[in-house]
């Protein structure tokens, strides 16, 4: 020892394994092929007044549509299916200062602001036990409104500049209590993104949105292969596969979105069985991609 002599200190801590997937017979679980073999038509509005268009699945924000507006997607007759399924946006992963329950939320769980959303802050999902009051009373708001499902986003500050030290594993145990409590109010739930933890997601989650993962080039395994993402965690085309194509793999629902940047009255496009999807390529100009071309990538 020194001068100053010495201390030491023992840590000690206890690995719990993760609850198994539970299954929701009473849930509706979106296919990857609707009755005409394409993949099921949806609608993502999250803001402003909404447009009803024809669609299988609506996917809305879930504090600001009203038990009332669910019922109206309710009685409408999807592109498919005999009526229309509501789909409730929460962002989890995230703390927003505009939401009924932001005092609610614990200030120590508050990581660094998410990049272009100062109103939004990561949350260290590790606090499991003092999130989980909120959680689920998100998802029971989503319940009593009749939603069918609900789209988690912001699901990956591990991978972020989000201030706290996370990793894959912490992810995980937050995700998969989420899924189980979702399946518990009867409401299928749907991945965001993270095409790094996509197996996993595959096992727990009924399907999954992602955003440009064709612009990304980050829709399936082979494209993932062999990128390094966390240490000692590797993509691979065996025993870790990448890709929100993994869903589309164990055959649950993948949406996808691809944005049109710089283009009036445009901020994006679904792919879906009635148009085009318009990606973005180098020198600010857009090539218009066949449907089925499109979507055999995801």
């Amino acid at each position: 020892s020194n001068g100053a002599g010495s201390r030491t200190t023992t840590y000690s801590w206890k690995v719990v394994a993760l609850p198994a997937p539970t299954a929701c017979a009473s849930c509706f679980e979106p296919p990857r092929l609707d009755a005409t073999g394409h993949p099921m038509s949806w609608d993502w509005q999250l803001q402003g007044r909404l447009v009803f268009r024809k669609v299988d699945m609506f996917d809305v924000d879930g504090f600001d549509t009203p038990a009332g507006v669910v019922r109206a997607i309710h009685r409408r007759t999807g592109r498919t299916l005999t009526r229309e399924r509501a789909i409730c946006y929460l962002s989890l992963g995230s703390w927003e200062r505009y939401r009924p329950d932001e005092s609610r939320w614990p200030r120590g769980a508050l990581g660094l602001t998410l990049g272009g959303y100062p109103d939004e802050h990561w949350v260290d999902v590790r606090q499991l036990r003092e999130l989980e009051p909120l959680i689920d009373s998100r998802l029971r708001m989503c319940a009593r409104k009749g939603f069918d499902g609900v789209e988690v986003d912001n699901i990956d500050a591990w991978d972020n500049r989000s201030g706290i030290p996370l990793t894959p594993q912490d992810a995980e145990a937050w995700l998969a209590a989420i899924a189980d409590k979702a399946h518990a109010l009867h409401m299928f739930v749907l991945w965001k993104n993270d095409p790094y933890l996509a197996s996993f997601g595959a096992r727990y989650f009924d399907g999954a949105l992602s955003e440009q993962c064709f612009s990304f080039r980050e829709c399936t395994a082979r494209q993932n292969d062999g990128i390094r993402f966390f240490p000692q965690m590797r993509c691979n085309m065996t025993t870790l596969r990448c890709g929100v194509g993994q869903f589309a793999a164990a055959g649950k629902w993948v949406g996808e979105a691809e944005y049109k940047w710089d283009v009036p009255h445009e901020d994006g496009v679904v792919c879906d069985p009635g148009q085009h999807c318009i990606l973005s390529s180098r020198g600010g100009n857009y090539t218009e991609v066949p449907y089925k071309y499109f979507c055999a990538t995801v």
